[in-house]
């Protein structure tokens, strides 16, 4: 049996955590604001093997699961391989499952580079395994085993429920939907210009303890302000408000910045050192020009979130 899917990448603008550490992951997630990306991540899945019950699999490595990258083995898809154990976790004990599971993922956006691959495979995953295993779950509950995936690793906080939506939005309740809260702004599908120099290791930040206290301050601080004036514009500028205060913004980003025109609608992906500028009026070409070391990319926010083909 197979399946496919697509989950748009996504940025974020700033964030803060929310939820207790010690707490179940499906109460953990983020605060903040980004918005999707119409470039993303195409997962294949290939269920095959004699079916099993899914008590007789379920944490016990039975299930054999290959991932792939763009044609290359993953050998430890620790994100991917959680996503499924919270997607088990989820289906009925007698239920018949192939015992036998490929993902492969095709993207061309970095990894780490603060654009939501991580999330956007979890994601993937989760639907298209869905669909291949004939598991039957409901859209919701695939989006609460990638969020769990991505939150027990330290690879996300709050991409996974932001790609199943779509568009730009301000989360305001930690979780996945239900349980968790995502406003949507008012947007068109605008042109993002994507510069990387590289990833930052998010699962690295997020357990720094010396930064915790600021980040939840900071973000918080940016939450509130957004709130007041819930613009697209406003996320951004406060985005790069978050991500200076923070000392977010590499030499590399700095520079980036500084050669788009003045006033331009930018900041810095988070987590990665990385920049975007929506409708810079920079081309593809001139941007691969300017940033010749850079990854560089020219896409459009995603109005659309994660859907099976």
């Amino acid at each position: 049996m197979r399946a496919r899917a697509f989950v748009p990448g996504h940025i974020s603008t700033f964030f803060r955590p929310a939820g207790s550490p010690r707490g179940a992951p499906i109460r953990r997630g983020s605060l903040g604001s980004g918005f999707c990306l119409e470039e993303g991540v195409l997962t294949a899945a290939t269920a095959a093997g004699p079916p099993v019950a899914v008590r007789d699999v379920r944490g016990t490595g039975r299930l054999r699961v290959e991932v792939q990258d763009n044609g290359s083995p993953v050998r430890a898809a620790r994100t991917t391989h959680a996503t499924l154990d919270e997607l088990l976790s989820r289906a009925p004990p007698s239920a018949l499952v192939p015992e036998h599971l490929v993902l492969s993922n095709r993207y061309a956006l970095p990894l780490g580079a603060g654009f939501g691959v991580s999330g956007a495979c979890a994601l993937g995953a989760a639907l298209s395994a869905n669909e291949a295993m004939g598991l039957d779950l409901p859209r919701s509950a695939c989006v609460a085993a990638a969020h769990c995936g991505e939150v027990r690793t330290l690879t996300g906080l709050g991409d996974v429920g932001a790609q199943a939506l779509g568009g730009f939005e301000v989360r305001t309740r930690e979780g996945p939907p239900p349980l968790g809260a995502i406003r949507r702004l008012p947007c068109r599908a605008r042109e993002v210009l994507l510069v990387s120099f590289g990833a930052r290791p998010t699962r690295a930040f997020l357990e720094d303890p010396r930064g915790k206290a600021r980040l939840s301050r900071v973000g918080g601080r940016c939450l509130e302000a957004l709130l007041e004036a819930p613009t697209p514009e406003r996320s951004v500028a406060l985005g790069l408000e978050f991500a200076k205060a923070l000392d977010l913004v590499s030499r590399q980003a700095s520079a980036a910045l500084a050669r788009l025109r003045p006033g331009a609608l930018a900041s810095v992906a988070m987590l990665g050192n990385s920049v975007f500028a929506l409708e810079s009026g920079v081309s593809e070409a001139q941007a691969r020009h300017l940033f010749p070391r850079a990854f560089v990319a020219v896409t459009r926010i995603a109005l659309g979130g994660a859907r099976l083909l």
